[in-house]
């Protein structure tokens, strides 16, 4: 399970993310789309714990 609570990222003074909130259950398939810079890279690195949020919380188990 991944969970998202109202997650904001700031990268170098740019708002990436704003309280997006999410929940994705063990063995579901997602599929992030969007344009160039609309934070789905940063949303990988989220997840893996390369960079941490600015608020909001994250949880992942499994």
């Amino acid at each position: 399970m991944i969970e998202f609570e109202d997650v904001s990222l700031v990268l170098s003074q740019r708002q990436v993310l704003e309280n997006l909130s999410f929940r994705i259950e063990s063995g579901q398939i997602v599929l992030l789309v969007g344009g160039s810079g609309t934070g789905k890279s940063s949303i990988l690195r989220l997840i893996l714990r390369l960079i941490p949020p600015t608020s909001g919380r994250i949880r992942v188990l499994g």
